[in-house]
């Protein structure tokens, strides 16, 4: 005899509120069957909530009835304000919002996933009680790594890549691909971080990057993955 079993899944969108004027765009994905892991969907520099690499997660997600939570940072996808002024402490209170409305919802776990610019901001919330575990890809986590987003190669090599997803927004994608360069404030706002944050971190670390990145290479990345305490490095 089999058992056929289907997980219903209930998909909220909304806005979250930092203040009286900037709201940050969410989806929600919720199963109903467990209520106890959670795993936010965070999108790299020039994507947004619905790129296809956090569609694609949320799907292999949702067959095992784990929840969801995806959102636009400042300046992308559905979000207030220009992509420009962006800076690592903006995400950083992106990040503190969408929290706060998981550990409202009552999630035990906290699990974050997200990519290469914002990769030092999942850095930063690991520290925080209450997440869990942390995967970034195509991280970006040396301050010359972040020279590279006003660099003309840069500029070339996002040409390739075709993770945007044009149908949703698609104007503003548009005004993205041809002025991409971050303003002094980000730079400034770089200063700040502390580049040893990985001797804080131990929860479990998974880092996915590219065998033959054209921007970081692999070596760089093994380095400093090295120095985690609790840290695994998956080619692809």
């Amino acid at each position: 005899m089999f058992m056929l079993i289907i997980f219903v899944m209930e998909v909220k969108d909304f806005f979250l509120y930092k203040n009286s004027w900037e709201k940050i765009n969410c989806t929600h994905h919720r199963s109903w069957m467990r209520d106890d892991l959670i795993v936010i969907l965070s999108h790299g520099f020039f994507s947004d909530k619905n790129s296809y690499t956090n569609q694609q997660l949320s799907n292999l997600l949702q067959e095992d009835a784990v929840d969801t939570l995806a959102f636009d940072f400042y300046g992308h996808g559905q979000s207030d304000w220009e992509i420009n002024n962006i800076t690592i402490s903006k995400t950083l209170e992106d990040f503190n919002c969408v929290l706060d409305y998981v550990k409202n919802n009552w999630y035990k776990k906290i699990w974050i996933v997200g990519s290469c610019l914002w990769a030092i901001s999942i850095m930063e919330m690991a520290k925080i009680q209450g997440v869990d575990s942390i995967c970034v890809k195509s991280a970006f986590l040396e301050p010359s790594h972040f020279s590279l987003f006003n660099d003309k190669e840069f500029l070339e090599y996002r040409k390739k890549i075709k993770n945007i997803n044009f149908q949703q927004n698609e104007r503003k994608n548009e005004e993205m691909s041809h002025n991409t360069n971050l303003n002094y404030d980000f730079y400034d706002d770089l200063e700040q971080v502390s580049w040893d944050m990985k001797l804080e971190i131990n929860v479990p670390t998974l880092f996915v990057h590219a065998e033959h990145d054209e921007l970081i290479p692999l070596s760089g990345i093994q380095n400093v993955v090295d120095q985690f305490a609790n840290a695994y490095l998956r080619c692809v």
